[in-house]
């Protein structure tokens, strides 16, 4: 790692801030109001962009002074978008049944039941969605798929990043990448 690059942190923690804040915002627009809550792997993906969105704040404000700071902070961002992707992919497979979902988080078939039973669990509090239905799709692919491919994308930015691979230009705002 090569301290000159530090001065790739500011552009890279911006987009991430942006982007998770953006996506944070979309799967509270579809809880809201679209009515679709949330599955208990849906609420740890936006766990994961809660955090990023601290580091990149964190690196935003502080980022700047210390080089090798940035690069903690570069490195924080790539894992916890790694991360993002792994649980995303991992949703994403127990959306398709490519593998079981956690025990408490999948369907399971209703047996019989007697009238009884089904009065005492009207009763309970409503249930949390199962992880291994897919509630919302565009072009085949979930909200959970989006989200790994997004995270993966921000992942390999943030990767880029670490090593110094895009050469960003300052003063005008636009950036470049060089090969």
């Amino acid at each position: 790692m090569s301290i000159k690059n530090h001065f790739l942190t500011q552009p890279v923690a911006w987009t991430a801030f942006v982007i998770s804040l953006s996506l944070l915002g979309g799967a509270h627009a579809f809880e809201y109001f679209g009515g679709l809550p949330p599955c208990p792997l849906c609420l740890t993906q936006r766990t994961a962009h809660w955090v990023v969105v601290g580091i990149a704040g964190m690196a935003l404000i502080t980022g700047r002074r210390h080089s090798r700071t940035s690069l903690l902070f570069l490195a924080a961002l790539l894992l916890a978008y790694l991360t993002s992707t792994g649980i995303a992919g991992y949703h994403t497979g127990v959306e398709w049944r490519w593998w079981a979902g956690p025990a408490t988080c999948t369907s399971g078939q209703i047996g019989t039941t007697s009238a009884e039973d089904l009065l005492a669990a009207l009763q309970q509090p409503a249930e949390m969605p199962a992880c291994d239905k897919i509630p919302w799709a565009l072009f085949g692919l979930s909200m959970a798929g989006y989200n790994a491919l997004i995270s993966l994308g921000m992942a390999l930015l943030c990767g880029l990043a670490l090593v110094g691979k895009p050469k960003f230009l300052r003063g005008r705002g636009r950036m470049i990448f060089h090969g």
